[in-house]
């Protein structure tokens, strides 16, 4: 009898996983025609490196949409963290894809192995009557409007009395 000897080799891969989802910054809470959005994902250090995709409403979104960051270190016994940036302009096709709400949502997704993480940021469209409102100047205008109604109450109460 002869014995024969045959070499096993193990791969053995371990992951880390993120801490947490990804993280989405720069955006507010409304945009009108014409503006620019602009935001980051950064996705917490994992091994493998998560890669990640933005969508707008469920639709991954245009590769020139996209800014890509460069690389950045590992985080000892951590992983790598990553992230990208987003910027595009609101333009019809974003008014007519809106929720009935009037919202965009905008996803960041990080795939980590076979792991999938993601933060979603819904962003209001300010539109009305086909009028162009900057997000600017709803805001400035909505103090004004309160003050307008409590003069017109504070003056129907006075002349009642």
């Amino acid at each position: 009898m002869h014995d024969v000897s045959i070499p096993i080799n193990w791969s053995i891969f371990v992951s880390a996983l993120p801490k947490q989802g990804p993280q989405i910054t720069g955006l507010t809470q409304q945009y009108a025609l014409g503006e620019n959005v602009t935001a980051n994902c950064t996705a917490w250090p994992s091994v493998p490196k998560a890669q990640l995709k933005w969508t707008i409403n469920n639709k991954t979104v245009p590769y020139d949409y996209v800014v890509q960051h460069p690389t950045h270190q590992p985080i000892e016994s951590q992983g790598t963290p990553n992230s990208i940036g987003l910027r595009f302009t609101i333009d019809n096709r974003y008014l007519k894809t809106a929720s009935y709400l009037g919202a965009l949502r905008i996803r960041c997704v990080a795939l980590v192995g076979s792991r999938r993480f993601e933060t979603e940021q819904p962003v209001m469209l300010a539109h009305a009557n086909n009028q162009r409102f900057s997000a600017g100047d709803l805001r400035s205008r909505a103090p004004s409007a309160a003050y307008s109604l409590a003069l017109l109450l504070l003056g129907t109460i006075l002349t009642a009395t």
